[in-house]
């Protein structure tokens, strides 16, 4: 059955392409955190407050292949993470997406067309 099959697969599989923008699910809880990773984070290293973004996007970083890539290299079972924003869905891991979603699931789809015996899961 499909519960007995083994697909390799990817952890947040879109958070290669995060902007700076914190995802709005995620927005009360991650305010509280990157406001204590700042203010501790410049009692430590002077100028920290400038580099937490880079700091707190490289944290939400998953993956670095896109998601072609991803399906190029085995992965076969998609970790799709989403929220909407103004009546638009973005992917988030802790930071949304630059692009909405449409934008990765056309490019599943593209992958998908020209491997037409390749199944993907998308949870």
């Amino acid at each position: 059955t499909l519960l007995d099959l083994s697909l390799l697969g990817s952890h947040d599989s879109f958070s290669y392409d995060l902007s700076l923008k914190v995802g709005e699910l995620e927005s009360g809880v991650m305010d509280m955190i990157a406001h204590d990773i700042i203010g501790i984070g410049h009692k430590i290293i002077p100028g920290f407050e400038d580099k937490s973004e880079a700091f707190v996007r490289r944290a939400a970083i998953s993956q670095f292949l896109n998601i072609s890539q991803q399906l190029d290299s085995g992965v076969r079972f998609i970790d799709l993470r989403i929220g909407c924003e103004d009546d638009v869905w973005y992917s988030q891991h802790t930071l949304r997406s630059n692009s909405p979603v449409r934008k990765y699931l056309n490019e599943i789809k593209d992958w998908m067309t020209k491997h037409p015996m390749e199944v993907v899961v998308i949870w």
